[in-house]
């Protein structure tokens, strides 16, 4: 934060995009597996939204984008790790949108469905496969 402030003057937008899959059934997941998807997905997104908070409320704006994923609206068989890290995603933005708002800063989540790429092919059927 401080090197782009110091580069920038400000910080204007956050976008929060880094985030893993895999598709493991709830019996089977291991937990040190689902501890590392939710440490990335979920906490992840708490250590990007902490530091630029800051600096957009001393600021008096900006915006914040959470990207979450339709798992965050519906649950889906082997994917408890997810579900629960984008569930989480959700939350954290509803009340960081609430903690910011007196202060001008907007935060939102994004709520996309499956994309075709290996990960997900590999244990869910995609469109294609599917008309295949």
């Amino acid at each position: 934060m401080d090197a782009t402030r110091s580069q920038f003057g400000r910080v204007d937008v956050l976008v929060n995009n880094a985030g893993v899959f895999k598709v493991l059934g709830m019996t089977v997941t291991p937990l040190e597996e689902y501890v590392r998807i939710v440490t990335i997905n979920q906490v992840g997104t708490f250590l990007g939204m902490k530091p630029v908070a800051d600096t957009m409320i001393r600021q008096g704006a900006g915006s914040i984008v959470n990207i979450s994923s339709i798992a965050g609206l519906i649950g889906g068989a082997g994917t408890i790790a997810y579900t629960a890290s984008k569930f989480a995603v959700r939350g954290m933005t509803k009340v960081a949108a609430v903690e910011l708002a007196p202060f001008g800063v907007r935060v939102n989540s994004v709520h996309p469905g499956l994309i075709d790429y290996d990960d997900v092919a590999g244990g869910i059927r995609t469109r294609r496969q599917r008309e295949s």
